[in-house]
């Protein structure tokens, strides 16, 4: 994802948004996509977790030539605040 905004460079994009009612956007866009590692490419990935039809939690994830997550960014979590000091709330 390009993380400054075209229009302006001052602010950069969210990668998560909750909205007053609640509704959880997920830009999931991001740059590099792979990045080259000693031992091969890592690559990204968000990934979404659903309970019983409700969002529970969404993560960014690097992922190995094996699958296996090396890193994990959690930006959302059911019945929390999200975590990234740059996500924002906007009113519907």
């Amino acid at each position: 994802m390009h993380h400054a905004l075209r229009h302006t460079k001052a602010i950069q994009r969210s990668r998560l948004l909750v909205d007053a009612a609640g509704t959880v956007y997920l830009n999931a866009a991001a740059v590099p996509r792979i990045r080259p590692m000693a031992g091969g490419c890592q690559r990204n990935f968000s990934l979404v977790s659903l309970i019983n039809q409700q969002l529970t939690e969404v993560a960014a994830v690097w992922v190995d030539q094996d699958c296996e997550i090396v890193s994990s960014e959690i930006l959302y979590r059911a019945g929390e605040q999200p975590v990234d000091l740059a996500l924002k709330s906007v009113a519907r």
